[in-house]
C-alpha cells in the first residue's frame, strides 16, 4: 500500500449558471454530515470546490484528497452513486488522477 497522497481533480465547464448550481446543489447533498463521516473514516481527506469565471468561461473544479490510493478505491463505492441520482446539467469534463510527487 502506498502512503502518498492521492488526488482526483476534476475540472468541468458548464453551459450556464444554472447548470453550475445543480452541479453544486448535488455536491452538498452528497456531503451530508454522514456521508463525510463514512468518507473520512476510509481515507479520504477533503473535498474542495473551485468555480471561476473568465473570459465568459463558467467552470468548476472539484478535488479530492486521500489519504493514498487504496483509500481513493474504497471512497469510490459511494461517490460512484452520483449517476443513480438525477442532475441534469450540462458541462464538458476532463478528470486527473494521481499521487502527489511534489509539494511546498
Amino acid at each position: 500500500m502506498s502512503d502518498k497522497p492521492y488526488f482526483a481533480i476534476i475540472t468541468l465547464t458548464f453551459a450556464s449558471e444554472g447548470d453550475l448550481r445543480i452541479w453544486r446543489d448535488k455536491i452538498e447533498v452528497f456531503s451530508s454530515d454522514k456521508a463525510v463521516a463514512y468518507l473520512k473514516e476510509h481515507g479520504q481527506r477533503s473535498l474542495t470546490i473551485i468555480e471561476t469565471r473568465e473570459n465568459d468561461t463558467i467552470k468548476g473544479i472539484a478535488i479530492w484528497e486521500y489519504e493514498n490510493k487504496e483509500s481513493r478505491e474504497i471512497c469510490q463505492a459511494y461517490w460512484s452513486k452520483w449517476y443513480d441520482f438525477d442532475g441534469r446539467f450540462i458541462a464538458k469534463a476532463t478528470v486527473v488522477r494521481g499521487e502527489r510527487t511534489f509539494g511546498w
